[in-house]
């Protein structure tokens, strides 16, 4: 297809290769495979699909950064900025969003998980009210303002489940998107739905109104389906395409969890200037934790086109990153460069 804008990649002269605007939670875990109504522990981890993905590209040793309400003055949105300062992610975040003492306010989301094992799926309930996101009713400039209009960031990303929050998110990922085509970024998104935070029919309406700003879009078949009438990876990117002239690639994810606990886990990326699909080999590898592995994922996709690699090494990076993250309690993929590189046939250049 002609006249298509390149993959996202580098920007000279940027601060960030990346900046994600979405909520940060806190996750509770039942350990050893318990069932969250058996336990009588809970595990702590920090997590959230836009924050995992810039945390992955900063630990992985790009400078990145993440913008969203963290609560002033609450003693567990201190274990968030810990996490993120070790990492070396950037945080920018509205001080008037402050925690009230109570919880009407200025509260720092939760999510309780069921982490599953084997053939039991993982399961997840959320506690995400009065937390600031969307900056309802705040006053000043967002905190990702000034970075857009100065042209601060390679890229900007951001997905479904933030804009699955509420009507003040939808308006604030409008805001940010044609923010960062205005200030010349890129634009990553990941389609996230989830059923228990709005309509398929809902979100599907969103994306084909913001359609027209991205140009790395993530989805899985059977959003692909709903959305284009077509599960085909190739087929669903040329009808996108055909609605949109920003489009550049559709990631796709192909994921299957097996009875004995293992994954196998292949994925595609189509390519609209080329009409060309690269199909990734799937992996095969036991899982640990799977929440996040979707993060992990295109975080993995778009380090390997950040530095300049080929798309196809970009998807095997993406695929083996997530196998990586699986390997680990948490949402968070802490991986380094070398972990990343070492055994995958692409070893760092020195």
């Amino acid at each position: 297809m002609a006249d298509r804008p390149p993959l996202p990649g580098p920007r000279a002269g940027a601060d960030f290769a990346c900046l994600a605007l979405g909520e940060v939670l806190l996750r509770l875990s039942p350990p050893g495979g318990r069932r969250l109504e058996e336990t009588e522990t809970l595990e702590v981890h920090v997590g959230g699909a836009e924050f995992n993905l810039v945390h992955a590209l900063a630990r992985l040793g790009l400078p990145a950064a993440w913008a969203g309400a963290l609560p002033e003055g609450h003693p567990l949105a201190a274990r968030v900025r810990r996490e993120a300062a070790a990492a070396g992610l950037r945080l920018f975040t509205d001080p008037s969003i402050r925690y009230d003492g109570f919880g009407r306010e200025g509260r720092l989301g939760l999510h309780f998980v069921d982490p599953g094992f084997g053939p039991r799926p993982a399961r997840g309930w959320y506690d995400r009210a009065g937390t600031g996101t969307g900056r309802p009713g705040a006053s000043g400039p967002a905190p990702w303002e000034e970075i857009l209009a100065a042209g601060r960031t390679a890229g900007v990303h951001c997905g479904g489940t933030y804009a699955g929050l509420g009507e003040s998110a939808r308006q604030e990922a409008r805001a940010f998107l044609g923010a960062a085509r205005r200030g010349g970024a890129w634009v990553s998104w990941d389609f996230n739905w989830r059923s228990r935070m709005w309509s398929h029919e809902e979100a599907l309406a969103f994306h084909r109104s913001i359609l027209p700003e991205i140009r790395l879009l993530a989805a899985g078949p059977r959003d692909l389906e709903a959305w284009t009438g077509s599960s085909d990876p190739a087929e669903a990117g040329r009808r996108l395409a055909a609605e949109s002239g920003e489009l550049a690639a559709l990631a796709v994810p192909l994921r299957e969890n097996l009875p004995d606990g293992r994954q196998r886990f292949g994925a595609c990326l189509w390519l609209a200037a080329e009409d060309r699909l690269l199909e990734a080999p799937p992996l095969e590898f036991a899982v640990l934790d799977r929440i996040g592995a979707g993060d992990a994922f295109l975080a993995g996709l778009l380090y390997g086109l950040l530095v300049e690699r080929p798309p196809e090494e970009a998807l095997a990076l993406g695929q083996r990153l997530s196998a990586l993250a699986q390997s680990r309690p948490g949402d968070l993929a802490a991986v380094d460069r070398d972990e990343l590189l070492a055994g995958s046939g692409l070893e760092p250049r020195r």
